[in-house]
């Protein structure tokens, strides 16, 4: 490849028009033989939560595993995470349009939900609404009923048959 003698003389002026001129390695601070500046770096954590929970009872019903519910007793509700320090709780049953409902097979049964945290009383929690905000315990405490808890309340002749439905807990970091 022969370059022409304009192009090699260009080449070159350019080269040491750049050499030439003075660089500059900060934006901010003084211009010397050292140059000081000052930068960011943004970390972002981003939300993890691990939910459980604490007593979990299970059964195998056509080939699917199915939590056992405890009627009429507080249950354990453990939320751990990183990134976040509270969440709220909103339900859905399996009821007409999200209603707390189980059934028999026959027949329907109505239920209510309590949910409470250490720092709260227990309180009805209604289908699609949100609770109040919840502190998330750190990832390395235990999990017991002193902390956050909900329970399924059902009139007691009707607990003691077998039921069916479903009780969906929504946990929204805040």
């Amino acid at each position: 490849m022969d370059f022409s003698s304009i192009t090699c003389r260009s080449l070159l002026a350019s080269l040491l028009t750049l050499i030439a001129l003075p660089t500059y390695s900060a934006q901010q601070g003084n211009i010397g033989k050292t140059s000081t500046g000052s930068f960011s770096i943004r970390l972002v954590i981003q939300p993890s939560l691990q939910t459980s929970i604490a007593t979990q009872s299970s059964t195998q019903i056509n080939d699917q595993t199915s939590t056992v519910a405890i009627f009429n007793k507080p249950e354990p509700l453990c939320i751990k995470g990183t990134g976040i320090s509270q969440y709220s709780v909103a339900t859905e049953g399996s009821g007409t349009q999200g209603s707390y409902s189980l059934t028999d097979g026959q027949r329907s049964y109505n239920y209510e939900i309590d949910l409470w945290s250490s720092d709260q009383k227990p309180y009805d929690l209604h289908s699609g609404q949100n609770s109040s905000l919840i502190n998330t315990i750190p990832r390395n405490a235990n999990c017991d009923a002193d902390q956050t808890g909900f329970m399924v309340k059902i009139p007691e002749p009707s607990a003691q048959q077998p039921l069916e439905g479903s009780l969906r807990l929504i946990i929204s970091a805040e």
